[in-house]
């Protein structure tokens, strides 16, 4: 892949997900549609496209443009993309120590049992993780939407 910038990078997989343009597209074929002026991607289950490897998300995928919609069906991509990779495991859900082996209940796939301690590590990294992508506030202007944007395009 390619940015607008040159900036080249190799993925065995990437989910496109921005607003309802899906032009950038065409020249890997993934099935765009044109409906007036917008172009949404054809998308299947799980935001799988007609390239394998390729996922799209949200609003490119024809999901309603609210926020928490595309945020859900940027999830279920993510999941589809974890399962397509043919990972032995990933932790999806994690239940306080003996929730069901004390029961004599099997795990369910990608749970893992924590106790006390073990949870406390992970919480804590989890939210060391979180301050490092917002503890600073982006120097990027963020992008107006057209219809509030003034005659300057600002």
């Amino acid at each position: 892949m390619t940015t607008d910038g040159g900036e080249e990078y190799a993925a065995d997989r990437v989910v496109a997900a921005s607003w309802k343009d899906a032009s950038y597209l065409r020249d890997i074929d993934v099935g765009v549609i044109d409906r007036e002026s917008k172009a949404f991607v054809h998308v299947e289950e799980g935001g799988r496209t007609d390239v394998d490897g390729v996922y799209a998300a949200g609003r490119i995928a024809d999901e309603p443009h609210q926020t928490v919609v595309c945020a859900g069906h940027g999830a279920k991509a993510g999941l589809a993309v974890v399962h397509d990779s043919g990972a032995n495991y990933y932790r999806d859900w994690v239940t306080p120590d003996g929730y069901f082996t004390e029961r004599g209940i099997d795990l369910p796939p990608a749970t893992e049992e924590l106790n006390e301690e073990k949870r406390r590590a992970c919480d804590e990294e989890s939210r060391e993780v979180i301050r490092e992508y917002v503890g600073e506030p982006l120097d990027e202007k963020p992008t107006m939407h057209p219809s509030l944007a003034d005659e300057d395009g600002e």
